[in-house]
């Protein structure tokens, strides 16, 4: 089995979702949300404590989607480093 590595930074955080996520409307039109319209939409967001930033993301791509596309959303975001209240 191969084994590969990832240099990370000294502080960061990442974050992991199901489909549930991009899946959905991206505002009033049909095109969806993707990964690069998540990209933009987290990098909108202000800086908040982890927890916070993660139930304002959920909160956000519900909004865009306004109930057109039903899915299950899973968030996990992990951090490390010292960045308290850093996105």
């Amino acid at each position: 089995m191969a084994r590969h590595g990832l240099d990370l930074p000294a502080a960061g955080a990442l974050i992991l979702y199901t489909d549930g996520l991009t899946e959905g409307h991206n505002g009033p039109g049909r095109t969806r949300l993707g990964v690069e319209g998540l990209l933009s939409l987290i990098e909108r967001l202000p800086p908040t404590p982890p927890a916070t930033h993660v139930d304002l993301l959920i909160k956000e791509t519900h909004e865009l989607n306004a109930g057109r596309h039903s899915d299950d959303v899973a968030v996990l975001r992990l951090d490390w480093g010292s960045q308290p209240t850093d996105r």
